[in-house]
């Protein structure tokens, strides 16, 4: 073996790391005896002010005021250096040369991420932070591009009934065990998505109101770039805030209200009591005094035997999120109804340049009576302190909301600036269910006594078998359509009602009622008829139109209000036509669709009958009325079950108080339904025919 080495200059390495503002030696190993004097060329040589040599011993010299912004390098193979400062370096000595590599890198001077605040509800997730270097103050501008660390690490501080762990090796946080958070550890950027089971934690903690886990964190940036390289690590901070996803809001009883107690547990504390009443589906109160645990549930009227008065207890509000959890606004002195109602999320909109907050909505029949509950820009600040909640009317010509994203702008009237006694008013009310509120900045009188509160939840359908004892077809005929809408679709043979109400049979549900959301997609509510409901309208809502019947069919000729509109441009299509129609007053039927290739929008006072058109193919539609209306459960399996009955004058016992059958609530539009003989609406399409209902009916679920 033949071995070569030339040791007529060595440095400790072959490249040579410098720190910013330090200034940096490095005397050569080696420099051989008698060797001629010592010189230096770099390339590029933006770095030569900063770096000397003596040439009498070989040692170099980099300067602590070397510019951030001084020539460099780049597609370097060092990790975490591959562009950076610096140069391609020579040192010769007569005959003898030794090239090296003299980086000076500029790093991140601290570590900082876009909120220092972060808070996340037990289940879910949010976007990931990412972590970035902030401006040092020794410069007036920052550079174009700093060093980030090689790697990350982070360390937490939290209540002695918690314990935090951070796995160096994965980027994992455990909080008592359970996964909590994760961060990348080559950029820093930190997800929060606590575990579900972390409830289990909460549950031997009894708070005020609302449970949580504070955690103050050290995130630590290293740089790791060489062995042997002693670099200061950098820092940051950054505190989270783990909630639990089940909220408690104080019961205020009406006066001489009836409460029925559903069991008495025997449990040791009040911790175990509200354990056990979050874990049961049976308890919505609970209540613990004198070293006894009760769950309540309200009476109804009139009053049981076995009711009685409720001591002070607590309701629970599962699924506690300010992105799914509702509010309502309510005056308790001097009531102002155009401001109260239930406000539930609707989007996110900015309240600083780096922070998104969610938006609530007041949901109304006219964009007058609509209102938002924003929080503050941080321009409106002198105004609206931050953590305060802005009540603004809706602009419906400004306003925009992309439901895909969940964004909002708001451009309405500030009509006052909501604010609580301390911090955070949307978080108070989050931790505690309830918070009175003081306004200011009104433009107009909105009361006094206003409390802002969570909304009472609404209980699920219980469990219970859809189909009678012999149809072993189930959830099969559910998938053919309606074809085996009648098989598929009747009515469970068992009732289901909770005696404490008024409201007949609770957690049963015919194919003709409306359903409320807390149904879910769930028999007989078909995904379709629970899709096309609007988010946040809790199926009450008014549709743009009503569908009638599809395809060549149209109204008599003598209800034609005006000559044929028509237009061959791309811009008129059904949206067109229906404006057209609201801009008629006597319009209340319309019709859009093609003949001859010629797009049509064809206006009807009336619609007594319906006419063939040959060669026409569109859409016959009503206007609605000025009135909420609600979805029904299953048109089709309604149609097959009772309006097809209804329609052969069948005996039935119709789900509709309305007699007529109708479509849609009585209208102060002029004209009748098509088809609408004698009160009966008997030629509409069977499955829109069935849709909707008006809201208020007996046919609406409570």
């Amino acid at each position: 073996m033949l071995v070569k080495a030339d040791a007529a200059i060595a440095y400790s390495s072959s490249v040579l790391i410098v720190t910013p503002a330090t200034s940096h030696s490095f005397t050569p190993r080696f420099a051989g005896v008698g060797e001629k004097a010592f010189n230096l060329t770099c390339l590029p040589d933006g770095i030569m002010p900063y770096v000397h040599i003596d040439k009498s011993t070989g040692t170099l010299t980099v300067d602590s005021k070397i510019s951030p912004e001084a020539s460099g390098i780049t597609g370097l193979q060092v990790p975490g250096l591959e562009e950076v400062s610096g140069g391609i370096c020579q040192v010769a000595s007569g005959k003898t040369a030794l090239q090296i590599l003299l980086l000076a890198p500029w790093t991140w001077p601290a570590i900082h991420y876009a909120s220092t605040d972060l808070r996340v509800t037990v289940g879910e997730s949010l976007q990931p932070v990412l972590a970035q270097g902030t401006q040092s103050p020794e410069l007036t501008e920052e550079p174009e591009a700093r060093v980030r660390p090689t790697r990350f690490a982070m360390a937490c501080d939290t209540d002695k009934v918690f314990s935090f762990e951070f796995d160096e090796l994965t980027g994992t946080g455990f909080l008592n065990g359970y996964r909590v958070l994760s961060m990348d550890l080559f950029t820093g950027a930190l997800a929060l998505a606590p575990d579900a089971n972390l409830t289990k934690v909460f549950d031997g903690v009894l708070a005020a109101a609302r449970s949580s886990a504070s955690l103050q964190c050290e995130v630590l940036g290293y740089f790791e770039w060489q062995a042997g390289l002693a670099v200061p690590p950098i820092s940051g901070e950054i505190n989270i805030s783990v909630l639990d996803d089940t909220c408690w809001k104080e019961v205020v009883a009406p006066p001489n209200s009836s409460w029925h107690r559903v069991q008495t547990p025997n449990l040791g504390n009040e911790a175990e009591c509200r354990a056990a009443c979050r874990a049961s589906r049976a308890c919505g109160i609970y209540s613990y005094r004198h070293g006894s645990c009760e769950f309540w549930s309200p009476c109804g009227l009139p009053a049981k035997g076995f009711c009685t008065g409720i001591p002070k207890a607590y309701e629970k509000i599962a699924n506690c999120k300010e992105s799914d959890t509702c509010l309502t606004v309510q005056d308790l002195q001097e009531p102002v109804w155009l401001y109260e109602g239930t406000f539930c999320p609707v989007g996110l909109s900015f309240q600083t340049v780096d922070q998104l907050e969610w938006a609530y909505q007041k949901s109304v029949i006219t964009v007058e009576d609509s209102f938002y509950l924003q929080a503050p820009f941080e321009t409106d600040f002198g105004q609206c302190p931050m953590g305060a909640l802005w009540l603004r009317r809706a602009n419906a010509s400004w306003d925009f909301l992309n439901r895909t994203s969940n964004y909002l702008e708001l451009y309405g009237e500030r009509v006052a600036c909501l604010s609580g006694a301390q911090g955070d008013l949307l978080q108070a009310v989050f931790d505690v269910g309830t918070q009175n509120i003081t306004a200011s900045e009104k433009t107009t009188d909105i009361g006094k006594g206003i409390q802002l509160a969570l909304r009472s939840q609404s209980c699920m359908q219980p469990p219970s078998e859809r189909k009678a004892d012999g149809d072993e077809q189930g959830d099969e005929d559910d998938d053919k359509g309606s074809d085996s809408a009648s098989a598929s679709s009747d009515p469970s043979p068992i009732l289901w009602d909770d005696p404490s109400t008024e409201t007949p049979y609770d957690f049963s549900l015919h194919p003709c009622e409306c359903f409320p959301m807390a149904w879910g997609a769930k028999s007989p509510v078909t995904s379709q008829s629970f899709q096309d409901v609007p988010a946040g309208s809790e199926n009450q809502y008014v549709p743009a139109s009503i569908p009638i019947v599809r395809g060549s069919f149209v109204c008599e000729q003598r209800y034609l209000l005006s000559p044929v509109q028509y237009d061959g441009s791309a811009s008129m299509d059904d949206d067109a036509c229906q404006a057209l129609c609201r801009g008629t007053s006597s319009c209340a039927f319309y019709w859009f669709g093609h003949l001859g290739n010629v797009a049509q929008c064809r206006l009807y006072s009336d619609c007594d009958a319906l006419v063939r058109v040959m060669g026409a193919s569109g859409t016959l539609s009503a206007l609605p009325p000025d009135a909420f209306l609600c979805h029904r459960a299953d048109p089709e399996a309604c149609w097959a079950i009772s309006k097809r009955r209804e329609f052969l004058h069948a005996q039935t016992d119709s789900l509709d108080s309305d007699p007529t059958g109708a479509l849609v609530a009585p209208t102060p539009r002029p004209g009748k339904q098509p088809g609408n003989t004698k009160g009966r609406c008997l030629l509409a399409s069977p499955p829109e025919a069935s849709s909707w209902y008006p809201v208020g009916s007996s046919a609406t679920h409570q």
